[in-house]
């Protein structure tokens, strides 16, 4: 050690030209500290590389980022923000000029963006009032959003609600004050205060208000549906509420946490080296942190999937995609990028028995005896992804083929193979293609003023209705 500091006390000084190192330039003595200053230097940017995310750091980016139910958004570099995925609830219908955003939150099916002048703008579902903001509300500095309420921090510590209140989670607490983040479950709303205490409110079904009497040195919180997550200096979660999942039971091996998210039954964290971990329920993949998911500067959590902001400013979203909400816009793929999914599955003059959906990886298809081919068109999410149909070469993009079926009229299996732009990730689906005789088969089923429970599809030969 002291060899050490003497070492690098002299590169320093021979770095600004102060006094001459000549007695070490000798051939035995240089070799010796060359060596030991390389392997100083070595450690040194190891540990300034681990330590370049903080959590400050991390919060403010995973500020930049969010997902809902089924719609997700993000901040463009510009302070605009871009929508994807579900928009029956006008999720994605963003309000004219929005402009100099710096956070964006996700509700259920509602959102909000902070601007850079204090003010919030909402948009979406409002159901609740979850998005008629306090007229004069001004001097916000964070906003948080649960399934049907919203939050805002103003700058003097204070927190304001509006939206739903049926459990009291527009219920703020009397005489809270000194405020630094805040965060919003299903029904419930947790604040960290300075002193690096938490504070809770709203329902407490599944003890999700109930914060640990023991919770010090809280420095970021999330909420999940029924549970809460608190990361505390030292890089170690708290968890507490809803465990059904395991969303709750933080992994043993969870350390250097920088940044924690919460989904309805799933948990992220960000480690400082740029790694996501994941725990609780994975019902949709959305636990399943995609292999080799590195460089990663911020997290966020929808209710059923999950989002990683990467340092190139690019997106990587995974999980439930019934609505498009893991469908990163190509704003934010950028270039080389691990996307392998399927955008849609068509097959011309035909109908496929299943509804397509990114997450559904094998298709059906019943074509009547005989027909001799069928034409598929596979379309990338990424336009530079390379899509093959069956034995043909692959196509960028988008690729259409003519595939003949098997004339004993066998089911016909048809591979379509999405390789990503980065050359090593890939995706595999598959279309059956069934020929049978059209003489017995009904077309459609219907009762009339009614609805069945299931969606009528030619394969299908039971089917339910409750009056």
């Amino acid at each position: 050690m002291i060899h050490g500091h003497i070492v690098f006390s002299c590169l320093l000084l021979i770095g600004q030209h102060v006094v001459p190192c000549r007695y070490f330039m000798r051939k035995k003595f240089f070799t010796y500290f060359l060596v030991l200053a390389l392997l100083m230097i070595n450690l040194n940017l190891s540990t300034i590389y681990a330590a370049t995310l903080t959590v400050q750091d991390a919060i403010n980016n995973s500020k930049k980022i969010d997902g809902g139910s089924q719609h997700s958004l993000a901040i463009k570099k510009d302070g605009s923000v871009v929508v994807w995925g579900s928009n029956d609830k006008n999720q994605k219908e963003i309000p004219l000029n929005l402009s100099n955003v710096t956070a964006i939150v996700a509700g259920f099916d509602h959102s909000l963006a902070l601007s850079s002048d204090g003010k919030v703008k909402a948009w979406g579902s409002n159901s609740n009032s979850q998005t008629e903001v306090p007229t004069g509300l001004g001097k916000v500095k964070q906003i948080a959003a649960g399934a049907h309420h919203s939050l805002a921090l103003l700058s003097d510590g204070t927190v304001r609600a509006w939206g739903s209140n049926s459990f009291g989670q527009g219920d703020i607490p009397i005489g809270l004050d000194g405020v630094n983040s805040i965060t919003a479950g299903y029904a419930h709303s947790l604040a960290l205060r300075a002193d690096g205490r938490v504070v809770a409110w709203g329902r407490n079904l599944e003890n999700q208000v109930s914060v640990p009497s023991d919770l010090t040195h809280v420095v970021a919180i999330a909420a999940g549906s029924h549970h809460s997550l608190a990361l505390r200096s030292d890089g170690t979660i708290r968890a507490w509420g809803w465990n059904s999942y395991g969303q709750s039971t933080v992994p043993a091996e969870v350390n250097g946490i920088v940044m924690i998210a919460a989904g309805a039954r799933h948990s992220l964290a960000l480690k400082s080296d740029g790694t996501v971990l994941a725990w609780g329920d994975n019902t949709y993949n959305q636990s399943d942190i995609p292999q080799g998911l590195k460089n990663v500067v911020g997290i966020a959590a929808g209710t059923n999937h999950s989002l990683a902001l990467r340092a190139d400013g690019t997106i990587v979203s995974w999980g439930r995609n019934n609505s498009g909400q893991t469908d990163v816009p190509i704003e934010f793929i950028g270039n080389g990028s691990n996307v392998a999914s399927l955008k849609d599955l068509q097959v011309k003059d035909q109908q496929l028995n299943e509804t397509f959906a990114g997450d559904r990886m094998t298709y059906t298809l019943h074509v009547v005896k005989g027909t001799p081919s069928v034409d598929v068109t596979a379309i990338a999410e990424d336009p530079k992804a390379m899509v093959k149909i069956g034995g043909h070469d692959a196509q960028p993009g988008t690729s259409t083929r003519t595939v003949p079926l098997n004339t004993d009229g066998s089911p016909t299996p048809i591979e379509i193979l999405v390789t990503a732009e980065d050359g090593k990730t890939t995706q595999g689906y598959t279309l059956t293609v069934y020929q049978e005789s059209n003489q017995a088969k009904l077309k459609d089923l219907q009762v009339k003023d009614r609805a069945l429970n299931e969606t009528f599809a030619g394969d299908r030969m039971t089917y339910t209705l409750h009056v």
